[in-house]
């Protein structure tokens, strides 16, 4: 399941169960939809609205647009309040 927390990984992981469970390339962005909650769900539910078909790749890229690494955003957000 994907909240919106830590893509990176998120990503490595489905890449690898696609690898092991040979998902094709047109299936790989529906069925990770299934496993998106929170604002993760929210997010994609406005984004598949604008398009039809996805590749997995550029849902990759606009995902991890999207989601950027919070641990990066808080440290920064830690270092202005002090």
């Amino acid at each position: 399941m994907f909240d919106g927390t830590n893509p990176r990984d998120w990503i490595k992981k489905c890449t690898r169960y696609f690898t092991l469970c040979k998902i094709p390339d047109d299936q790989k962005v529906d069925l990770v939809s299934l496993h998106l909650y929170s604002k993760a769900e929210v997010w994609f539910g406005g984004y598949i609205l604008a398009r039809k078909r996805v590749a997995w790749e550029d849902f990759v890229m606009d995902l991890s647009a999207r989601f950027k690494d919070d641990i990066r955003s808080r440290v920064v957000e830690d270092f202005k309040n002090l």
